[in-house]
């Protein structure tokens, strides 16, 4: 009987958290991390879901870097992160809830580049996820959250 409470306990979990992977790969490592950055985001999809979601997408990559100590602003004469999009679908929440399974999955691969306010390269990483599943069908402010703290531990230089 206690053996089917605790599965219940682990579904339950599996269900609320979901089921999502976000991997960051340092290509080259940042090892003087700037404290102030501008931020720019490049759509090389053909996905109009990623330009609908630009702005909070930013908004939430601007949060992060700020609760991390790396304040983000409009100036010209500061190191610069760029994240390039190469492939983005915001999937099907509905699918997710109600199938799962992968159907409706949100997909991401992007490479970002950290260059200092001179121009030399400090820091090269590729961030990817997915989201296949969650509570209510998962939502994307959560996959944009997790691809936030993976761009700040870029810019950081944390693995």
């Amino acid at each position: 009987m206690k053996f089917k409470g605790f599965l219940t306990a682990v579904m339950m979990g599996f269900l609320v958290s979901g089921c999502a992977n976000t991997d960051l790969n340092m290509v080259k490592k940042v090892h003087l991390p700037p404290m102030r950055v501008s931020l720019n985001i490049v759509n090389n999809t053909q996905s109009k879901d990623l330009e609908e979601e630009l702005l909070g997408l930013k908004r939430i990559l601007v949060m992060e870097l700020q609760d991390q100590g790396i304040e983000v602003t409009d100036l010209k004469d500061v190191a610069s992160v760029t994240g390039e999009f190469k492939e983005y679908n915001s999937g099907n929440r509905a699918l997710r809830a109600f199938v799962g399974f992968g159907a409706g999955r949100i997909t991401y691969d992007s490479n970002w580049k950290v260059v200092s306010a001179a121009g030399e390269e400090l820091g090269i990483c590729a961030i990817d996820g997915w989201r296949a599943m969650g509570f209510f069908g998962g939502s994307l402010s959560t996959v944009h959250k997790d691809m936030a703290e993976a761009v700040a531990d870029c810019v950081k230089g944390d693995d």
